[in-house]
């Protein structure tokens, strides 16, 4: 009798002489993949200057030909930096590449993107997005609790792993031009690589705008909503990556899961099913 393991899907299969069959292990679903042509253009950020909202900077954005309504962070080591900093880089990508490894290189903390599962793998979570020398309770500087951040068991070392294999959030690869490279929704980029540091960036189909002003500005309030381009009515490609990005921030960030008796659910799309709002929610 033989028998062996697959690295592929983390399982053991024995051969019984006829054929092979599964010893140990849940299979783990392969995805193929297919790599979508992105543009990139450079989206003014919007900000307030001189007690006026002005154009501050321009940021690499881009669009999935055939679908302008979900912008992308197209994740070369150049691109990256223009949104985290320097010590962010960004491995090699060829139009066959199955992982994506993007590291902290003054932590030597590594994220890496296996397109093939859907899964993301940070090996050590808060050393990834270390800032200072000094490790430091994020609660205590700011009252955000329902953040995963500000739990206690999220300290130095510990990995965390972000599935999207079950609701698609079009992670994907692109290319750009000749080139290759990892491609994040806007949105999504925000919840991993953002978030942690308490910012996003939110696109109005013409400018971009960071949230620390627009929450506390009027006037720059104002400049997202009337210079948005509202041309186009949300359709079902729009609707169901808004449910998918959602539930998956969630999973991934909602740190109040057990004071509202949500970690009793597998992960918020059972609960949404549960508590029947999950068609609401994926209307258009």
């Amino acid at each position: 009798m033989w028998a062996y393991y697959n690295t592929s899907d983390g399982c053991s299969y024995v051969y019984n002489g006829k054929k092979w069959t599964l010893l140990a292990g849940t299979p783990q679903k392969i995805f193929d993949i297919q790599p979508v042509n992105l543009t990139v253009k450079m989206i003014e950020l919007r900000n307030l200057k001189d007690d006026t909202v002005q154009t501050v900077d321009t940021l690499p954005i881009g669009f999935i030909t055939g679908n302008t309504d979900i912008p992308y962070i197209p994740l070369t080591t150049v691109y990256l930096q223009w949104f985290l900093n320097s010590n962010y880089t960004v491995s090699s990508v060829a139009k066959d590449s199955t992982k994506v490894t993007i590291t902290n290189t003054a932590r030597n903390a590594h994220a890496v993107f296996d397109l093939s599962t859907h899964k993301c793998t940070f090996d050590n979570y808060d050393a990834f997005f270390q800032t200072s020398e000094v490790y430091h309770d994020a609660a205590s500087v700011s009252k955000i609790d329902y953040m995963k951040i500000t739990d206690v068991a999220n300290i130095a070392g510990k990995p965390v792993v972000i599935d999207w294999s079950a609701l698609d959030v079009g992670i994907t690869l692109c290319k750009i031009d000749t080139d290759y490279a990892l491609a994040i929704p806007l949105q999504t980029f925000n919840d991993l690589f953002l978030s942690p540091q308490q910012a996003f960036l939110i696109y109005n189909g013409t400018y971009l705008y960071p949230s620390s002003t627009l929450m506390s500005s009027q006037d720059l309030q104002n400049d997202y909503y009337t210079t948005g381009n509202k041309s186009r009515a949300r359709n079902k490609v729009v609707a169901d990556f808004c449910y998918n990005e959602l539930c998956l921030n969630l999973d991934f960030n909602y740190g109040l899961k057990t004071i509202h008796g949500i970690d009793s659910f597998p992960d918020f799309n059972t609960y949404f099913a549960c508590v029947g709002i999950r068609d609401d929610l994926m209307e258009y």
